[in-house]
């Protein structure tokens, strides 16, 4: 599969003051070549969503127009990595989506045509699962994810002499991947409210909730 080489640098301004969502958590949702109001319809219509009549509200979905294609941007919410709610996105196109929990975690989905192509725990890439796991092992490699992360123990070494892991790094080098893969770039604008934003509410009290990409 011939793709672009990621670039982290491009997502250097999420270490910067202007993304405060380490904290809260976020979702990044790309999506080529798909209007937002395509996304917004499919939301509302195979999901479920609500119009988002208080963007201050939780579990919000923000969806932009991006220059090919649609971010759906989530602050503290994960419902981009919901497996129906990828399934439904990436149906004739594909869609990739980037997480970092409120907890810490963070994970990876790349879907094409309703279907994971690949996923994984960005801080532990080596266990990749879905139809084809290692199709963006090229990507993944050029920023540095694989080979993947190997703690091995030696008690001649103190726990607290181990290299300390860059964990924000590695999640801005899954969204390098992800832009690579779609051809769409998150950046600041993004972060602002948008004209089409949903609610996803709902789906985080239902079984939809509880399978991941």
């Amino acid at each position: 599969m011939n793709m672009p080489t990621p670039n982290p640098a491009d997502h250097a301004w999420l270490t910067g003051d202007d993304f405060p969502h380490w904290t809260t958590g976020f979702c990044v949702t790309l999506l080529p070549n798909k209007s937002p109001e395509w996304v917004e319809d499919i939301l509302r219509t195979f999901l479920g969503a609500t119009p988002a009549l208080d963007t201050t509200q939780p579990y919000i979905a923000h969806i932009h127009a991006a220059d090919s294609g649609s971010i759906m941007f989530e602050n503290g919410g994960f419902g981009g990595m919901m497996l129906e709610v990828i399934r439904r996105l990436s149906q004739g196109t594909k869609a990739a989506v980037a997480l970092r929990g409120f907890l810490g975690n963070a994970a990876f989905a790349y879907a094409m045509d309703g279907e994971i192509i690949t996923a994984f725990d960005i801080y532990f890439p080596g266990d990749r699962r879905g139809r084809s796991p290692d199709t963006l092992n090229d990507q993944l490699s050029a920023v540095g994810l694989l080979p993947a992360y190997e703690y091995v123990f030696d008690e001649d070494v103190e726990e607290e002499d181990e290299p300390e892991r860059d964990l924000k790094a590695e999640v801005i080098r899954a969204l390098a991947v992800a832009t690579a893969v779609t051809g769409v770039r998150f950046d600041k604008s993004h972060l602002n409210a948008a004209p089409h934003a949903v609610s996803l509410a709902h789906l985080y009290e239902s079984d939809i909730a509880r399978r991941f990409a």
